[in-house]
């Protein structure tokens, strides 16, 4: 299960993430990108 936020523009990015998390290749794992100050993605998921 993935949790967080993701804007709408970045969408590829949560579902390579949530692919990953799937797929074993990650067992844990959080990811924040912010762009001109603006927090864009900011995601967690897993063990």
């Amino acid at each position: 299960m993935i949790s967080g936020y993701c804007d709408e523009k970045f969408s590829s990015a949560r579902e390579l993430f949530e692919k990953n998390l799937k797929s074993g290749f990650e067992r844990g794992a959080a990811i924040t990108v912010e762009i001109e100050g603006e927090k864009v993605v900011d995601l967690w998921g897993g063990y």
